[in-house]
């Protein structure tokens, strides 16, 4: 029986058309298997079509988004123990069994199971809305019955399949072998898949084996009879979940014969490697529950904000509940643990651990491992030595360049840990009066590890320091390759700009003779000055006393409308679509810690919260300038861009501050600072989008280059500029790049798809450098671009390699005001534009 796998199909859409009915798909269509239950649905969304098992309970209209379609898996000619339709099998159907999968083999040439299958298991399927099957099992009848009745058989299999595509034309089926009828099936089929060419599993045989080379030449001699029908043939093969490598090597020997490659475990329950291969970017991360809220763990407060920089999605997961039990290889790219105590881990953590190890899957530990040092798994390859007595003092006598990031390593004797490494690199080597060494930090082939205090040390209050610097140590510990990094920060080369406005003291009154509501003073102070995108909230609660509240509800409805009639507002509710929780970025010149940068938001047990980019403007203000201070957000503002760009600017404040004069003051400071600094402006709920889309965007590698899919908010990549430049000519819906400190970013067009390789050059395509809007098309033909362009604010738009190009908006020419040599630079005012870059 088949198991689960992933492929890729790389076939013409002229041959697909002639092959299926039904929509047309990619000529390098790919394909994906997967049979267990809790499917990655964010990674399997980087294949054209997906098959699952329908008691996964995913939905295939909602998953159908015009670039990935979910097939069901169907079982014709086998039927498990575990199928929930096992009641309703008649006896008269059933002519053997299959031990090795502990399945009954039904009669294919009953009309009764034909007609059953078709009703009872194919048309629920289609009114659930899966428009694809893929068919197993279809030569099992060979276990039960003689050879003079394999044509009977055979007619039975066809008459199933010929009834199935005259009751449903626009079905699209793959099969899994066939061969004795597949030339009988022109037109019928989508692809023919088969198991083990050079690599199987059998319990027999003892697990996983090589196969045999006569066995080998007899299945090459049918897949090649069905490439020459003019079909796409994939090829499954099986090793464990922990030979990654091996499997790529094998994926590349299958696709030299042809054939499209798919190799994962026996099952089929991971994520393998085939034509693509996906780049996870979930982290799973481990905390000890019993510390209260997980946001307020320094897993989440600390590990996660240098993961989002390097393009990762930190997933909470309790230590204290059941352990995720999954195949987490090429699922996950690793594991951050961030236990309370050594004894964090409980008894079921070792086992768990060990497992994970086994498949591969890379772990980092802070602080501690979760596990006294003496209980540590062997497999970790640590050796702690037996010490007398704690002796002090303790000095630093080995040093790696990551350690001191931000504040110089202080050993403490009371964490004083004998540990050696046996297989790792020390990045800390602490020594006690006794001359006893410990390796208090190391990268290791398993992960690697920093202990207390040389992660984050604590200082007085809630103010914090990174000792080792966690975008290496994390890099390193967990091999995170270089990848194109999504990036929420910015769009079209340009740094977002966010301003929202919360509903706290809507109707409090201004604190000078005269003044209006804040609500009014805002408006008029404020918001018709700056006209920047601006998500408001407004208070649902009842009205204060009428004190702090003129007029009443009436008034407060009034003054909301006036606010909402203005077309750069929108409306946000306190949690609701467009609104950001709380932030916890509060970085300053007198905090200016990575500790002090909060992640972009969390994502726990299936369920997401996205957190503003910094704090309200509350938290910068100084009473003794009346309500002033504000200013001090253009200090997170300048930290968060440099040495790395880490957050959009964010102005984020309370109606109260329209009652104060020096936190009017303050705002009208910012504002100004923030109007001209180019930005480029959107609303809240637009960022809300891409941070949700950061989370679900799949990155696959694809030949030399990479596939990027996602829901289409999030526009902008991000790769070291030694990586190299996009090649405009290979490379899709790329509209150009250009570079921030070290940093290449890459803007993509609309739609949440795009294709990336790289070159060593730049290349002589006209390019979109940088404007303060966001794309509404995108086309490049030749050296030729159109794009289509919104801006919420009046717009700046540089393009490069377009000297000989001349810049047009339907049948005008438009003048730049200047530019450097092979480069122009427009001014356009706020609006939608149809452009078009034509060259000579």
């Amino acid at each position: 029986m088949f198991p689960r796998a992933v492929l890729t199909l790389p076939i013409t859409i002229a041959l697909l058309c002639a092959l299926v009915a039904g929509p047309a798909f990619p000529a390098d269509l790919s394909m994906a298997f997967f049979y267990a239950q809790n499917p990655p649905v964010d990674e399997l969304k980087a294949f054209d079509i997906v098959v699952v098992s329908p008691e996964a309970g995913l939905s295939p209209s909602e998953y159908r988004d015009g670039k990935s379609e979910l097939f069901a898996y169907l079982s014709l000619g086998e039927v498990t123990s575990s199928a929930p339709y096992l009641p309703q099998l008649r006896a008269e159907w059933i002519i053997g069994s299959n031990p090795a999968w502990k399945s009954k083999i039904v009669d294919l040439a009953n009309p009764s199971w034909r007609r059953f299958f078709i009703d009872q298991l194919v048309a629920p399927l289609w009114a659930q809305g899966y428009r694809g099957f893929f068919l197993d099992t279809l030569d099992s009848y060979q276990l039960a019955v003689k050879e003079e009745q394999y044509p009977r058989m055979e007619a039975g299999l066809l008459a199933i399949i010929r009834e199935l595509k005259q009751r449903y034309p626009d079905a699209r089926l793959v099969l899994n072998r066939g061969f004795e009828v597949i030339d009988r099936l022109q037109g019928q089929v989508l692809a023919v898949a088969a198991e083990s060419l050079f690599r199987g599993y059998s319990e027999a045989k003892g697990g996983y084996y090589e196969i045999d080379p006569s066995d080998r030449e007899w299945l090459l001699g049918k897949l090649r009879q069905v490439r020459d029908l003019g079909l796409p043939v994939i090829a499954i093969d099986y090793l464990p979940p922990g030979a990654r490598q091996q499997a790529r090597e094998l994926a590349e020997k299958i696709k030299e014969l042809g054939f499209i490659p798919w190799v994962a475990d026996k099952d089929l329950a991971s994520l393998g490697v085939g034509s693509l291969e996906v780049l996870p970017r979930k982290i799973l991360g481990l905390y000890d529950g019993r510390g209260g809220d997980p946001a307020a763990t320094n897993l989440l407060r600390y590990g996660a904000t240098p993961l989002n920089y390097l393009g990762y999605t930190l997933e909470l997961h309790d230590l204290q509940a059941p352990l995720p039990e999954m195949i987490m290889a090429g699922r996950y790219a690793g594991m951050l643990v961030w236990p309370l105590t050594e004894q964090s881990g409980g008894a079921p953590f070792k086992p768990w651990l060990v497992k994970r190890l086994q498949e591969g899957v890379r772990v980092a530990f802070l602080d501690s491992f979760g596990l006294p040092p003496v209980a540590l798994p062997k497999e970790l390859k640590l050796r702690v030595a037996p010490t007398q007595a704690l002796a002090s003092p303790l000095r630093v006598v080995g040093q790696d360049a990551m350690v001191g990031f931000e504040v110089a390593a202080l050993p403490q004797i009371d964490l004083f840990v004998p540990l050696k490494t046996l297989d790792g690199r020390s990045l800390l080597q602490i020594a006690n009066r006794e001359g006893e060494v410990s390796d208090a930090a190391a990268i290791t082939p398993w992960g690697g590890y920093a202990l207390s205090p040389f992660a984050v040390l604590t200082a007085l209050g809630d103010r914090a320091a990174w000792v080792i610097d966690p975008f290496e140590f994390f890099q390193q510990a967990l091999n995170l390759p270089d990848i194109p990094v999504p990036d929420v920060t910015t769009e079209n080369g340009t740094r977002l700009l966010l301003v929202q406005v919360d509903g706290d003291g809507f109707d409090r009154c201004a604190q000078w003779p005269g003044g209006g509501s804040a609500a009014e003073e805002l408006r008029r102070r404020i918001l018709e000055k700056y006209p920047l995108a601006t998500s408001v909230s407004v208070p649902t609660s009842a009205p204060t006393a009428a004190a702090q509240n003129p007029g009443g509800t009436e008034e407060r409805e009034r003054q909301a409308r006036k606010i909402f009639l203005l077309p750069w507002v929108e409306a946000a509710g306190r949690e609701g679509e467009g609104s950001l929780s709380a932030g916890e970025t509060r970085i300053t010149e007198s905090y200016p810690s990575l500790t002090a940068v909060g992640p972009l938001g969390v994502w726990r047990q299936g369920h997401s919260q996205v957190f503003a980019p910094n704090q309200t403007a509350t938290a910068y203000v100084r009473p003794e300038t009346e309500g002033g201070g504000y200013q001090r957000v253009l200090e997170t503002f300048r930290l968060t861009d440099s040495p790395r760009r880490l957050k959009p600017v964010s102005l984020h404040y309370p109606f109260d501050s329209a009652t104060r004069q020096g936190s009017l003051t303050a705002l009208d400071q910012v504002y100004s600072w923030a109007l001209g600094a180019g930005l480029n402006s959107q609303f809240a709920s637009a960022y809300r989008q891409k941070v949700e889309d950061f989370n679900r965007t799949v990155v696959a590698r694809k030949g030399d280059g990479w596939l990027v899919r996602n829901q289409g908010a999030l526009r902008e990549l991000r790769i070291p500029a030694g990586l190299g430049f996009p090649d405009l000519e290979t490379s899709r819906n790329v509209a150009g790049f250009n570079q921030h400190l070290g940093q290449r970013y890459i803007h993509l067009g609309p739609g949440g798809e795009a294709e990336i390789r790289l070159g060593a050059e730049p290349g002589r395509h006209p390019r979109l450098a940088e404007v303060n809007g966001t794309l509404t098309a995108l086309k490049r033909e030749g050296r030729g671009l159109g794009f289509g362009l919104k801006g919420e604010t009046d717009m700046r738009l540089s393009l490069a390699e377009s000297d000989h190009c001349a810049l047009r908006s339907g049948t005008r020419t438009l003048s730049p005001i200047g530019g450097p040599k092979g480069a122009a630079v427009y001014d356009l005012s706020k609006g939608e534009y149809a452009l078009r870059i034509e060259c000579r």
